[in-house]
């Protein structure tokens, strides 16, 4: 009974993972990735760029396929060097 259980929600674990891959590669993040377009959205919220670039890199921790180079990237061109890269 125990085993059903640990398999129910391991298939439960991977089709949720699966759902949220299809759905981030039907968004197309290359587009929205790119390192001018992110700092566009980083220049465009004023005081709360930072925030936002807090907020992104914290997503591209926790979800696995989005990468963080371009963030940095933008961060480095919205920001500056010295900011953007601290």
């Amino acid at each position: 009974m125990r085993q059903k259980a640990v398999r129910r929600e391991v298939e439960a674990l991977l089709n949720l993972a699966l759902r949220i891959y299809g759905t981030v590669m039907a968004l197309d993040l290359g587009e929205w990735l790119h390192p001018n377009h992110l700092g566009g959205w980083f220049r465009e919220a004023d005081a709360f760029g930072p925030l936002l670039f807090m907020l992104l890199m914290t997503a591209a921790v926790v979800i696995n396929p989005i990468p963080s180079l371009p963030l940095d990237l933008a961060a480095g061109a919205a920001f500056g060097v010295p900011l953007g890269t601290t």
